[in-house]
């Protein structure tokens, strides 16, 4: 019996839902300000660079430090992909700064997107990536509102429109 319901949970588990994909808009914000002319195809450019430079290395800190399973770990990638182009589009319709609410916005929709394939005890090891200030995370300067506003950093961290894990 015992393992007759440790097959069909096993089973189960093999045939769960897998996260639900995110679209990442690459399109240039339609907007017209000094940044953006002088700097045509900033999303494009800065975010493909982004993400060759920085999303592995910040990627592989964050399944090494959260323990994340190696079946999220595209969905992660995904997650941090989509988390670069956004900051890009804020970047270019701020004029070459982020807005603080626009920043707190895209942050909170990262932490939120992650902490939801998480389960507790890596949620408990998730600020150990966000906040790291030893070069792991090279993505960092674009989390850290001190580089881009005056919002203290723990104001960012967590929301609660964080949904749950999916089994």
């Amino acid at each position: 019996m015992k393992i007759t319901l440790l097959f069909l949970t096993l089973c189960s588990l093999a045939y769960a839902d897998p996260p639900k994909r995110i679209e990442i808009d690459f399109e240039p914000p339609k907007v017209d300000n000094e940044f953006s002319r002088s700097n045509p195809h900033y999303k494009q450019r800065a975010g493909s660079f982004y993400e060759r430079q920085y999303l592995p290395g910040t990627a592989n800190y964050l399944f090494e430090v959260c323990s994340v399973e190696p079946n999220l770990h595209p969905y992660m990638m995904e997650i941090l992909r989509a988390f670069i182009y956004d900051w890009c589009d804020a970047y270019t319709r701020g004029g070459g700064k982020v807005n603080t609410d626009t920043l707190a916005h895209i942050v909170r929709r990262m932490d939120g997107r992650i902490l939801a394939l998480l389960d507790e005890g890596q949620k408990e090891r998730y600020p150990a990536w966000r906040n790291t200030n030893t070069g792991k995370n090279s993505m960092r300067f674009l989390i850290d509102p001190i580089q881009h506003t005056s919002i203290p950093a723990q104001n960012l961290f967590l929301n609660s429109e964080v949904e749950p894990r999916r089994k």
